[in-house]
């Protein structure tokens, strides 16, 4: 009963900090920025473009636009990163579960699909990797035709 007590103690603490914390300026902002950040993820996970990778063999593909990333990282810390023009670029990603054994399709083949899917002036960076892994298996940024312009890594 002790530990019971004492959990519930924990849970009415963090639910009182929480509510405080929440009512303040710094607080607003922040819970706005998880708020943005997890439409942002939801979106790239539906983004034009990622049924498309999916179909290529990714089996989980997102695209972010790292503009509207750095956004909401603005909005936060006062950074300047919103007007960041190395910012302004698409982020696609393919990447496969960690321990899974699927083949991902190179950055090359990516970028053809993601730019036919997609047509844009905008540049675009495609990353392939598996979870878990500290290096991708190929950084690649692309013009929005899919004309490569640079590796990543």
């Amino acid at each position: 009963m002790v530990v019971g007590a004492l959990v519930g103690l924990v849970c009415v603490g963090s639910s009182i900090a929480v509510f405080v914390a929440s009512r303040s300026e710094s607080g607003k902002k922040l819970f706005s920025a998880i708020d943005q950040t997890v439409k942002l993820a939801e979106g790239g996970i539906n983004a034009p473009g990622a049924a498309e990778l999916r179909e290529a063999g990714c089996p989980q593909a997102l695209v972010m636009d790292m503009k509207a990333a750095m956004g909401i990282a603005d909005s936060v810390l006062d950074s300047g990163f919103e007007d960041d023009a190395d910012m302004d670029y698409l982020s696609v990603t393919c990447s496969a579960p960690a321990g899974s054994t699927v083949e991902l399709p190179s950055c090359e083949v990516l970028a053809g699909v993601y730019a036919q899917a997609v047509p844009s002036a905008r540049p675009f960076v495609v990353e392939a990797r598996r979870a878990g892994q500290k290096k991708p298996d190929c950084a690649k940024q692309f013009e929005g035709d899919g004309t490569f312009i640079k590796d990543m890594e």
